[in-house]
């Protein structure tokens, strides 16, 4: 199982919550969002969350950056394939928000072997499975 905490300023939320919206519908994962504010007050829950994360990706629109802290249960980055470098790897959705997704399923896929079409195709069966009475 996997979550993904989204964090960004309150100029991008609307991209924010259309990007936590996709990623719960097209990958069956559970993403939460955090608007950071310009006060000095800690966070604890955030904080925690920060440092559970298994890896940071930053998602690119434009000028503007949300960080995805991305939780995999179960999973250390140095257990995984995935190469560390001393900034985290930024996903452009500027252009095509679908290959966005598309990049952020493969890094999960690849190198942390977590398989989210499992879950997609379950919802979308369920969601075509008719009604009997």
């Amino acid at each position: 199982m996997a979550t993904i905490l989204l964090t960004c300023n309150s100029e991008d939320f609307d991209i924010a919550l259309g990007l936590k919206s996709s990623i719960q519908c097209e990958l069956g994962i559970k993403v939460s969002l955090h608007i950071e504010d310009d006060s000095d007050d800690e966070d604890d829950h955030l904080d925690a969350v920060v440092e559970l994360a298994t890896v940071l990706l930053v998602f690119e629109f434009g000028d503007s950056n949300i960080s995805a802290w991305v939780t995999i249960n179960g999973m250390d980055i140095a257990q995984s394939n995935y190469k560390e470098s001393a900034f985290p790897e930024a996903i452009d959705f500027s252009k095509n928000f679908s290959k966005g997704i598309a990049v952020l399923d493969d890094i999960l896929y690849t190198d942390f072997g977590l398989d989210t079409r499992a879950s997609t195709q379950v919802q979308s069966h369920h969601h075509l499975t008719p009604l009997t009475v």
